[in-house]
């Protein structure tokens, strides 16, 4: 015969059948991470066609849209690995844009003599940046482990 509650001991935990934490309160629904991988997937063929005219950069946009491709992949059949390849993808995105600000900021391109040009230019470069960091916050709380 099972004990009853009130004879328990009042400090000990919770019966496991009291918790039930089921996949699908734990984790964003599956339409965000569907989401990230299919802008994933356009990330990378974008970076493979803009990158196969230019002979210098067609490795990097080679190895980059591989990247993209694997993570869209990985994330559309739900692997744990996949998030790593997010995150890499998001870091070099992140440098690239980085690199790219500096630049243009060291060659005086930026900022513009006007405002407002300079506030649209830089409005205009931050949806790369939203992608990378949100992009990653998805997976890493779509894949983290609950205890």
């Amino acid at each position: 015969m099972a004990p009853d509650e009130r004879d328990r001991n009042p400090y000990s935990p919770p019966s496991t059948a009291s918790l039930d934490y089921s996949d699908r309160q734990r984790r964003l629904p599956r339409f965000w991470i569907r989401l990230v991988a299919i802008l994933m997937a356009a990330q990378g063929a974008y970076s493979l066609y803009s990158g196969w005219g230019n002979q210098p950069a067609i490795y990097f946009a080679v190895i980059f849209s591989l990247a993209a491709f694997v993570a869209a992949i990985g994330l559309w059949c739900e692997k744990r690995w996949s998030q790593y390849f997010v995150f890499a993808v998001s870091a070099v995105v992140l440098a690239v844009w980085v690199w790219g600000f500096g630049s243009a900021i060291q060659q005086g391109r930026w900022p513009y003599e006007r405002l407002v040009a300079t506030i649209v230019g830089l409005l205009i470069s931050l949806p790369p940046i939203v992608f990378a960091i949100g992009s990653s916050v998805v997976a890493f709380r779509f894949f983290r482990r609950h205890t």
